[in-house]
């Protein structure tokens, strides 16, 4: 039997936008009780059929070990991407499911192909989108009061679908692509699994005190699953080592 997977974090953001709860609640049960988006299983069977469905998501690679055991992933940092079957998408409703170690075998596919297809084929499925944080957050905020000068200068690097986006950081080219948009190298907040925080290197940057906002946002805001990390990372472009941040100025200060 297949049910509706429902995106909350629209619905928990315009609760905090003051939209009444109980529109809320009638627009989910809407959602509910449309009809869902079909497949057709047997095309799990054809990984040509399968390659143009392919796209990636990002987890901690430390807080999802039992998970990864199964699945074939890249490891960057403290990050992992893994590779998703998408098998319907629509506004409210989408179905998908990850790729197994068991299905990779089974398409005879080596590994480093799939990532290659997967990438490829997220990059059309869901595009990456930069986007000023000042002008993001006012444009979902709507409130003309807030301080708005301590969202200067800083991006949100996400998916066109706001969803899962926090991936879009390894596909093909990003952080060359990053480094040119800042001319320079760059702090990188993870968010949630949906989205990075980028600041362009300066020397004042207080890693600790943005770790310490980052786990208050994470026990506040963000879903327990959907926590990406409690560390900010930094990207050098002249070694092209993407680490934690906090390790990054050890090494640069020795």
């Amino acid at each position: 039997m297949r049910s509706p997977v429902v995106n909350l974090n629209e619905f928990y953001r315009e609760y905090r936008h003051n939209r009444p709860m109980d529109e809320l609640i009638e627009q989910m049960m809407e959602m509910l009780m449309e009809e869902v988006p079909s497949f057709e299983p047997a095309i799990l069977e054809n990984y040509e059929a399968v390659k143009k469905r392919l796209f990636v998501r990002l987890c901690n690679r430390h807080w999802n070990k039992e998970f990864l055991k199964n699945v074939p992933h890249q490891d960057h940092s403290d990050f992992a991407v893994t590779v998703h079957i998408l098998f319907s998408r629509n506004d409210q409703n989408w179905i998908s499911t990850t790729v197994t170690n068991v299905m990779l075998k089974h398409y005879g596919v080596e590994k480093e192909k799939l990532f290659e297809d997967a990438f490829e084929n997220a990059v059309k499925l869901f595009p990456a989108r930069i986007e000023d944080m000042k002008m993001m957050w006012k444009e979902e905020a709507g409130e003309e009061d807030m301080a708005w000068e301590k969202f200067e200068n800083r991006d949100v690097l996400t998916n066109k679908d706001r969803l899962n986006g926090a991936a879009v950081l390894f596909y093909p080219g990003m952080l060359k692509k990053l480094t040119m948009r800042y001319r320079s190298g760059f702090y990188l907040v993870p968010i949630s699994i949906h989205e990075f925080l980028i600041e362009k290197e300066r020397e004042d940057i207080d890693v600790a005190q943005m770790e310490l906002g980052l786990i208050k946002t994470n026990r506040a805001v963000t879903e327990q699953k959907e926590w990406l990390s409690e560390h900010v990372y930094h990207y050098d472009p002249f070694t092209d080592m993407l680490e934690r941040a906090a390790d990054y100025q050890k090494r640069i200060r020795a």
